[in-house]
């Protein structure tokens, strides 16, 4: 609700997180059309054509992503997520933590595959995570097709610095 009244008077976009299935996408859109069903019958002012979307943070949601990007406005690849979903890597492990690798091929596969599914499908694609304000991959994802970054404050500088040095 309060997304929906928000988006009455600014830009606003809905994303949904950690999608793992196609019900649970189009389960929460129902939630969403019933929300913006109760808020139409309050006059309550929304913007209908809010955009929908959703992470892809799932290795099981990028095989199967031309059929997600059917049902949403654009996409963000959570590369956090990704990474340890990919890797079967605890993160906040200090005994396996060194297996969580960004660059490791099979997370950068992931990527790609996810990023050419989302252009063929014509849906923005967005990355976000800490791989996405790593001065060290920002090149490589460029290579990759990735066009919004969703950095933290303190890396948008030396992010704009790489994107712009590179045709």
């Amino acid at each position: 609700r309060a997304v929906l009244r928000a988006s009455a008077i600014g830009n606003v976009r809905l994303m949904f997180p950690l999608i793992t299935t196609l019900q649970e996408i189009r389960r929460a859109r129902a939630v969403l059309a019933e929300v913006m069903q109760d808020l139409e019958d309050e006059a309550i002012p929304f913007d209908r054509n809010l955009s929908v979307g959703m992470m892809v943070e799932v290795p099981g949601v990028v095989i199967m992503l031309e059929r997600f990007l059917e049902e949403v406005d654009f996409i963000s690849i959570g590369t956090n997520d990704l990474i340890q979903y990919a890797l079967a890597v605890d993160r906040g492990n200090r005994d396996v933590v060194t297996l969580y690798n960004a660059g490791d091929p099979a997370v950068l596969r992931l990527i790609d595959l996810a990023l050419t599914a989302a252009r063929r499908a014509d849906v923005p694609a967005a990355l976000c995570g800490q791989m996405s304000g790593n001065t060290i991959y920002a090149m490589i994802l460029l290579g990759l097709g990735l066009r919004q970054f969703s950095v933290p404050p303190s890396a948008i500088l030396e992010i704009k610095k790489i994107t712009r040095s590179v045709t």
